[in-house]
């Protein structure tokens, strides 16, 4: 509603504008005519180009998050990077195992409890429980 209200308002801001700026005879008209000038457009549009650049840097910074899971010599390495930092877990993979609570897969290990998937939509999060849970069995 506030859409159609606004659009509304400009047509018929635009509107009288232009019908203002046609009389030559109104020193007032010419005033009125300016308030639609084209450099009114500018200030606006850095705005939302600076609203852009923010809203992808926002972006960008967790496009690059991840989680990688290492099971060597049974030693379960979980190495999780978010927001540009960097945290490194290691157990033993004998005494791990995988816990699936609701949407929440998360891994319990002798003193550590990690949440993984998080990145994942939840067939693939199922999926991913499923082989992990394989995999630390063998």
């Amino acid at each position: 509603m506030p859409t159609i209200a606004v659009t509304v308002l400009a047509a018929l801001f635009g509107a009288a504008d232009q019908y203002l700026g046609s009389w030559p005879g109104h020193a007032w008209a010419v005033d009125a005519s300016l308030l639609a000038a084209p450099w009114l457009v500018l200030p606006f549009a850095g705005l939302e180009v600076l609203l852009f650049g923010a809203a992808y840097v926002m972006y960008a910074r967790r496009a690059a998050d991840y989680e990688r899971i290492e099971l060597e010599s049974g030693r379960l390495t979980v190495e999780v990077g978010e927001a540009q930092k960097t945290w490194r877990y290691e157990m033993d993979a004998r005494w791990a195992r995988v816990c699936v609570e609701e949407q929440r897969v998360v891994l319990l290990g002798a003193r550590e409890q990690l949440e993984l998937g998080r990145h994942l939509d939840a067939d693939t999060r199922a999926r991913f429980a499923a082989e992990l849970q394989k995999r630390l069995r063998i």
